[in-house]
Formats: C-alpha cells, structure tokens, sequence
C-alpha cells in the first residue's frame, strides 16, 4: 500500500470513530417534563396536549408518585418543567417547597376525561371505594365502610378491576373497557381544568394569565 493510500485509510477510520461521538454531541438533548404517575392520568393527558401546542423538542415526561419529589428535582435541574393541577393536595406545598427556586412560568385549561363512580355489578350495597383526594365529594352521603386514597384515577380503576375495592372514583372507559362488569352511579362529565406549568426560569411579571385552552 503507497504512502497515500495509507494515509485515506487512517483518515477514514478516524472518521469512522469520531462520527459516534459527533453525533451524541449534536443530538438535541431531551426536555424532561415532571407529573403525576402513571401514564394515562388527567396530568398526562393534558402534558401532552402543552407538549403539542408548545412543539418541544424531543419531550420526555416524568412520572412521580409525590410532587414534592418532582418539585425537588426541578429546583435541582434534573427535569426542565413540572406539570400540575393546583387542585392537587400536593401543589401548594411543592409551590412553597420550591419558594425562590422554582416558579410558576405558564397556566392553561384543558378538559379531563369522562369519569363518574362505577361499582361492580355483582355488589348489591358497596362497602369500599378507592378514589384521589380531590374527587372524595363524589361520594359524599354514601355510607362506605372502606375509604382507601391513592395517587390516581387510573390507581383507584386498577384497584377496580383487579376486585380489590367495591367502588372507584375513575374513568367511565374502565367500564366501557370491561363490558358487563361494571355500573355508574355517578357520572362526572368531561369539565375543563386549570394546569400549572413551572420551571425556573424567573417570571418578568406576577400576572400569569390563564386564558389558554388547549384540546
């Protein structure tokens, strides 16, 4: 091999090599977006919709049991964004928590999915009921024996499903889902609600809006 030919070689090997490295130098980092848990929550729902409308590039969601937690980590910049309704009983401590460190940057409404309060077919006179804090007044009246909170309307159908609670305060579609299982006894119409989106970036004025909708 010539003097020259060795030379290309060596050249195009190096290019070989390098290529891996230039490439996850120029990928375009994730931006990691903070909510409730698990995917298919009203949070996720609508992180998607703002994700939509607001284009970001390769978006990541992030999904916590605990908004402190999530709070916490944007404070730390280990996500960019945490997504949160403020009638969770999380937002206002994460919001505290967060005090000079995070703040709110953009507030929008979107609609949840349709929900209601669905009890077995079999159960003539439901004794226990799964369901999130903020939907409690669902039920209000009915004499439950058995009130377990969780961190989700898709936890309390899960709960549903697998016959661990009588009740749930959920999504209809668990019903529509599992045909013949389950009764409505309550319906909560789809309804717009307000979302909070944070990060750290310092706001130039304190009126935040919230005048967005986003479907």
């Amino acid at each position: 091999m010539s003097h020259m030919a060795r030379t290309a070689a060596v050249l195009l090997l190096s290019q070989v090599a390098t290529a891996p490295i230039q490439a996850a130098q120029t990928a375009t980092p994730s931006v990691k977006i903070g909510t409730l848990a698990p995917e298919g929550t009203n949070h996720d729902l609508n992180v998607k919709r703002w994700i939509a409308y607001r284009k970001v590039a390769n978006p990541e969601i992030v999904y916590y049991d605990s908004f402190l937690i999530a709070g916490d980590d944007l404070a730390n910049g280990k996500i960019n964004y945490v997504i949160v309704t403020p009638a969770h009983p999380q937002q206002k401590e994460m919001a505290k928590q967060g005090e000079n460190k995070i703040f709110l940057e953009e507030c929008f409404k979107g609609a949840t999915y349709e929900m209601g309060l669905l009890t077995r077919e079999t159960v003539q006179t439901p004794r226990s009921v799964a369901f999130m804090p903020v939907t409690a007044k669902v039920f209000d009246g009915m004499s439950y024996e058995v009130k377990i909170s969780v961190r989700s309307n898709v936890d309390a159908g899960r709960k549903l499903v697998a016959g661990e609670v009588d009740s749930a305060v959920t999504f209809t579609s668990f019903a529509s889902e599992n045909p013949g299982k389950f009764k409505i006894l309550k319906l909560i119409p789809i309804h717009d609600v307000t979302w909070q989106v944070y990060s750290t970036k310092k706001p130039t004025t304190s009126d935040i809006g919230c005048e967005l909708s986003l479907k």
